[in-house]
């Protein structure tokens, strides 16, 4: 899951429970702290990986945007 904190007021303000199935990878926030993106840990089975959006505004759970990155082809 994904927790985000007010750091002034040292309290969570969101939580996401199901971001990502295979975890969560890496993370950032807009300038402005309206948005989340995060990026999913590559899929055991094929590494692809998931960029997701999410808009900190709303008191929505569901993204605003995901899309899948496939993972290019071994070159041997």
């Amino acid at each position: 899951f994904i927790i985000v904190w007010n750091t002034a007021k040292g309290n969570p303000i969101r939580r996401f429970t199901q971001p990502h199935p295979e975890g969560t990878h890496s993370l950032d926030i807009s300038f402005s702290g309206n948005y989340l993106a995060s990026l999913s840990k590559p899929s055991k089975l094929d590494s692809s990986q998931s960029v997701t959006i999410w808009d900190l505004s709303s008191n929505s759970e569901a993204p605003m945007f995901t899309a899948t990155i496939e993972a290019p082809e071994a070159h041997v």
